[in-house]
């Protein structure tokens, strides 16, 4: 097993994930790169497609066949996630590192009470607590998360989607793990069930000190949650920094494009901005760079030129326009 001393939480070293699929090889993550400190809340933005699942999964080593974890590494709290045996990779699952999936209906099981999900997960991973102990446990988190205790003994069907994604959030939370993975937790949820969905879980981590990763297709929703901001493009990190930073001055044309394209409350829409075109496909990517066919500041290298992700002081950037020497 690969450890080694590492004062960041997280840290992912060009991580490469593909498909083999009929049609060819899907190229979902290239060389991604980043490190995550103890104590933050990260945001992962992205049209769809652009890979932000994938890296979630890829963390919690549950990428399945026809996909492919094809290099890389995956450092958390100092050993290497990618070197451990599925057993052992399993007792991380849940106790150390959590997932937050998108669709609580799918990923709870429907003929279990809800109350049977928290005992089971607690039994799996605390087997020497007793049935009143698992209880009791099961009961707190239910009270933290809004649920009355008298729905324990309810079916997953029972509940609006709202409350589901309350409990797999709880579920989430229940052994107190490091790290949180929240793929896209409000994504069938209404826009004010997704306020509230997203009030409780920047609530709770702060209240347990928990890292928070937060992947969502909306760049808006990582404004008051996240401390820095992935941004995700084509199975590739395009940019990176503070979220104060890129929301105020945003250096990929991609960060831009996607900032430009949320609306303003407060301001009267004229007319409503898009990005032009389709992300490529990721079956035959461009030579060049991704998004060369969409940016409004291409020029000649931008086609023939993968652009490498440089550093700018406390943020990066993959982009030929602030190449040092250009």
């Amino acid at each position: 097993m690969s450890s080694r001393n590492n004062t960041h939480l997280l840290e992912v070293s060009r991580l490469n994930v593909e498909y083999l699929t009929k049609k060819g090889t899907v190229k979902a993550l290239r060389d991604v790169t980043f490190k995550l400190d103890s104590g933050t809340a990260l945001g992962i933005v992205g049209e769809s497609g652009c890979g932000k699942s994938t890296l979630a999964f890829s963390i919690i080593r549950c990428i399945q066949p026809p996909g492919f974890i094809t290099s890389g590494s995956i450092f958390f709290d100092g050993v290497d996630l990618l070197q451990l045996s599925e057993n052992k990779m399993r007792k991380m699952r849940g106790k150390n590192i959590s997932l937050i999936p998108q669709d609580p209906m799918t990923s709870l099981n429907p003929v279990m009470r809800v109350g049977e999900h928290f005992m089971e997960m607690i039994g799996n991973h605390e087997p020497h607590l007793d049935k009143a102990e698992r209880k009791k446990r099961a009961l707190d988190i239910l009270e933290k998360l809004g649920i009355p205790s008298e729905r324990f003994k309810d079916y997953p069907h029972q509940f609006s989607g709202g409350m589901r994604q309350r409990v797999m959030i709880g579920l989430a939370l229940l052994l107190n793990p490091k790290l949180v993975i929240a793929d896209e937790p409000t994504t069938s949820l209404d826009a004010l069930v997704e306020a509230q969905i997203l009030e409780l879980i920047q609530k709770l981590t702060k209240e347990l000190s928990l890292t928070l990763i937060l992947i969502t297709h909306n760049i808006g929703v990582v404004a008051e949650i996240c401390n820095r901001v992935i941004v995700m493009y084509a199975g590739q990190i395009v940019e990176e920094a503070n979220t104060l930073q890129l929301f105020d001055k945003p250096l990929h044309p991609y960060t831009e494009a996607l900032l430009a394209s949320v609306p303003n409350p407060i301001e009267e829409i004229k007319k409503l901005n898009w990005i032009p075109g389709s992300p490529p496909n990721l079956l035959n990517l461009p030579k060049g760079c991704s998004f060369y066919l969409r940016c409004r500041y291409a020029f000649d290298k931008c086609r023939t030129t993968e652009p490498e992700l440089i550093n700018l002081e406390e943020r990066r950037v993959r982009c030929f326009l602030y190449e040092r020497g250009e």
